[in-house]
């Protein structure tokens, strides 16, 4: 089935087993074509750059798809998903006689966001051992509308 897509007016292809998978996940189909739908994900979460930083928790360097210019407060994926810190500190009531999008905003500055690839996640996926010295490796990820590829220099 040929749709057009709302936002750029160009054809795309929802095939059958697509139109299938939607029923089953009680979703319509898309208005959109691949393209602007990978663009509204892109738009919250960057998927095809990494970037040096330091950890805002251990202040160990780390690899984050978050630049280190931004104001957020970015930590290593080992440091997450330990109990070294404290989950609900950032946590706050919501003020009703304030703006949603501001208190929304405030919060994105404070709570902590997890480093999406930490390199003992890069030696799980590439099933590899980790040796010393310099380590190279080109990773290809597969997403729902295009592959990418980058490579990353272990220091």
């Amino acid at each position: 089935m040929m749709q057009t897509c709302a936002l750029t007016g160009k054809p795309f292809e929802i095939t059958a087993e697509d139109l299938v998978f939607y029923e089953k996940m009680g979703v319509l189909p898309p208005t959109l074509c691949p393209e602007e739908r990978a663009r509204r994900r892109m738009a919250w979460s960057n998927q095809r750059n990494l970037y040096h930083r330091t950890c805002d928790g251990t202040g160990k360097k780390i690899i984050s798809n978050i630049s280190s210019d931004k104001p957020l407060k970015v930590y290593d994926v080992n440091f997450w998903y330990s109990d070294k810190w404290d989950q609900l500190g950032s946590g706050r009531d919501f003020d009703f006689s304030r703006p949603f999008f501001e208190q929304f905003g405030e919060l994105l500055l404070q709570a902590p966001i997890r480093a999406s690839f930490g390199l003992q996640d890069l030696m799980k996926i590439v099933n590899i051992p980790i040796m010393r010295g310099r380590i190279k490796i080109a990773i290809s990820f597969l997403t729902l509308t295009s592959a990418m590829m980058f490579t990353i220099l272990n220091r």
